[in-house]
């Protein structure tokens, strides 16, 4: 069968290159931009009924494609699959639509009742969280926070994996996420941080926090 993929451009992520990679990390093919539609394309031809893949992200960021059939739990990863014509089922994905994002220097019970701090001093705050509130999921879901330096590079990405504790059942789900700031070195540290949150492969927020010495 034959697929085609289309990915959004989107300035906050600043695409320089996006590839579709398989189960073994071989790239299967490399999107194209499109001027006109501010959109990348990407074409390819399987032979397999139900195809497994990701999406990369300048060489470095994995994620699951937002427009595909259905996502699967594989040794511990989420996966995007798409399925020829005979092998589809209507509704497989059933997207997240309400949620919050914020950042502080607690992790608390309710995200909607966190208190927004955006200025941490290195020496007595060890820590920045940043916290996702999705308020009904149901299936499996990707959540990805990347980390950029003041540099404007990426320091690390973390990845968590939503799903309900039962099967076709619906949750309010909280995820926390931090940055150990005793753990980061030299003067890489200070100055402007931008945390980039992305759900199920779509940019969902992106918030920016600054690092100061006393």
């Amino acid at each position: 069968m034959r697929i085609q993929f289309e990915y959004p451009n989107l300035r906050e992520l600043e695409i320089q290159k996006i590839e579709v990679v398989d189960r073994e990390g071989n790239v299967v093919t490399t999107f194209e931009f499109q001027q006109k539609e501010q959109t990348w394309y990407a074409t390819v031809d399987v032979l397999e009924k139900q195809f497994r893949y990701k999406f990369r992200l300048n060489e470095e960021i994995y994620f699951v494609d937002p427009y595909a059939d259905e996502y699967t739990m594989m040794d511990g990863e989420v996966w995007s699959i798409r399925c020829c014509e005979q092998s589809k089922k209507q509704n497989r994905i059933e997207r997240i639509e309400q949620f919050d994002i914020v950042v502080s220097n607690q992790m608390n019970h309710s995200v909607r009742s966190s208190n927004v701090h955006k200025n941490f001093i290195a020496k007595l705050e060890k820590r920045v969280n940043v916290g996702v509130e999705c308020y009904s999921v149901t299936g499996v879901h990707e959540l990805l926070v990347v980390w950029s330096s003041p540099e404007q590079r990426i320091y690390r990405m973390d990845y968590k994996i939503l799903e309900p504790e039962q099967e076709g059942e619906r949750y309010g789900i909280i995820v926390w996420f931090k940055l150990r700031l005793d753990e980061i070195e030299g003067e890489l540290i200070k100055g402007v941080w931008i945390v980039k949150v992305l759900l199920d492969g779509v940019l969902i927020g992106f918030e920016m926090f600054r690092v100061e010495d006393l």
